[in-house]
């Protein structure tokens, strides 16, 4: 099995939208490296290029197989932003702010991140990068073990 960084890698701006049986393939391999693996393709999903010829129906069934093979407590907020994203739409300061909030929770997870701050409305996009930078930062200050938590 590949490691997070080298499966990430791999797809990055090359998923096969159009190849169905290699695509849940790729699925499957995601979640069994790591939420952040499978964050990942699902950025891909909802960024996917112009160039894509995929139709709209089949990356949100490939969205769906992701969500009910991965089972990750954050996937309800951030699925129905990708599936949002995926059409076209973007989301509010105030739901980007609140993702993100929520996201604190679960420490790694650096590719929600990203999907959250590119779905943003682009006149946001600059605080929204912000705002994700603080929640990384809280994820490394509770690396260092100072007791901090985001229900204290």
């Amino acid at each position: 099995m590949r490691n997070e960084a080298d499966f990430m890698l791999s797809i990055d701006c090359r998923f096969p939208y159009e190849d169905g049986a290699l695509a849940i393939s790729l699925i499957e391999e995601s979640c069994s490296i790591s939420p952040n693996a499978a964050f990942r393709v699902l950025y891909e999903l909802a960024c996917r290029p112009a160039s894509c010829m995929a139709a709209d129906g089949v990356i949100l069934h490939l969205m769906s197989k992701l969500h009910s093979e991965l089972g990750h407590p954050f996937c309800e907020t951030l699925f129905s932003i990708a599936e949002r994203m995926s059409r076209g739409d973007s989301i509010s300061l105030l739901e980007a702010e609140s993702a993100l909030k929520e996201s604190q929770l679960y420490p790694g997870i650096y590719s929600a991140l990203d999907l959250i701050v590119r779905a943003a409305e682009e006149r946001y996009e600059d605080a929204v990068e912000n705002l994700a930078n603080e929640v990384m930062s809280f994820w490394k200050e509770n690396e260092k073990g100072d007791g901090c938590s985001p229900n204290a």
